[in-house]
């Protein structure tokens, strides 16, 4: 058997592959063990409209990974509770039927990824040997190896797939909330980022606390997430999730709240920035000529157009590149970047 028969179905989607699967109804372990050994990519379990129960189901399992295949299985509507011991028991993917909002899809991972992504408890009795990892390998690995399949059936899902509010929720987060005031952000601010990458880029960094360490923010469940101890007369802030590498692996993931902690940050370090804009749309910046003079440059990432008003530091004003004042608001084009010269006020 190959040591690594979980992961294989994973591994394939994720190179751009397909996975061509046998469909088993009946419950038969040797009717699956059967299909396993004839020129199919996977096996899948039918436990909603078949007659495979979960004594089946486990046996069935154990059956196509020895056969070196990797093993679907559809559920029972809601039952995900199911899904998790599925996991368990060895299941590369889950076949969940009738998702019909986020709601639906955020609580299906709930059960079948381990924290950060979900909260899947820990008891792969059949999984981890199949894995051919040790425990620790396992956990680190076991959100990329297995597959959470939402079934989109209904109006109800495919409204909620065309709702562009629903659509940008359907990722899902690591989310910060502030355990005091910091940075000009009030206690109990939760700031959300989306998690992406492989089984590598979505971790968390455990830590325990040293004595001269504030935690500023905890997760969603309540670990430390962001810390700060002091270093002279300054002070050392981690975060404990990779949220700028997970930001370079999301596709459109501008805006998002790194804009509004890197502001908590700058004000943290009572950083004076010479220009401001208060629209997390919007990024801005100065450079610098080599004879001195200042640029303002604007980058809105919004796919529409955009009327903002700069905020300058006390001692500058903002003119276009032909010296016309600019007093009122700048309207934006839809991903536009227009500049501007700082000129310094007499």
């Amino acid at each position: 058997m190959n040591e690594s028969v979980l992961g294989k179905l994973a591994a394939r989607l994720a190179a751009g592959g397909e996975a061509l699967c046998a469909w088993v109804t009946v419950n038969e372990p040797a009717i699956a063990d059967w299909l396993a050994r004839e020129a199919f990519d996977a096996v899948a379990l039918d436990m909603q409209h078949g007659a495979i129960d979960f004594d089946g189901a486990n046996r069935s399992i154990l059956s196509v990974a020895l056969a070196g295949k990797p093993t679907i299985v559809r559920v029972p509507v809601g039952a995900f509770a199911l899904a998790s011991q599925l996991l368990d028991a060895g299941a590369s993917g889950i076949l969940a039927p009738m998702i019909n909002s986020g709601d639906d899809a955020r609580r299906l991972v709930e059960f079948v990824k381990f924290p950060p992504l979900g909260q899947r408890s820990w008891g792969p009795r059949t999984a981890l040997p199949l894995s051919g990892l040790d425990a620790a390998a396992y956990l680190n690995a076991a959100n990329g190896m297995t597959q959470a399949i939402a079934m989109i059936e209904t109006g109800a899902a495919l409204d909620a797939l065309s709702d562009r509010h629903v659509r940008l929720r359907l990722p899902f987060f690591a989310e910060l909330t502030l355990q005091r005031d910091f940075g000009g952000l009030a206690r109990g601010t939760t700031l959300r980022f989306k998690i992406a990458g492989n089984e590598h880029s979505r971790t968390f960094l455990p830590v325990v606390p040293h004595a001269t360490t504030e935690v500023v923010a905890t997760d969603a469940h309540g670990r430390p997430a962001l810390l700060l101890r002091p270093a002279g007369a300054g002070s050392l802030i981690l975060c404990t999730y990779p949220i700028e590498h997970m930001a370079a692996l999301t596709p459109a993931v501008n805006p998002d709240d790194a804009v509004t902690l890197y502001a908590a940050l700058a004000a943290h370090a009572r950083i004076r920035q010479p220009v401001t804009i208060d629209d997390p749309r919007v990024a801005c910046d100065v450079l610098v000529r080599a004879d001195g003079a200042r640029f303002a440059l604007l980058v809105s990432q919004a796919d529409e157009s955009l009327t903002i008003k700069p905020v300058l530091d006390q001692g500058w004003r903002l003119t276009t590149l032909d010296g016309d004042d600019v007093t009122e608001g700048v309207t934006i084009d839809p991903f536009g970047i227009p500049v501007f010269l700082m000129q310094e006020t007499s």
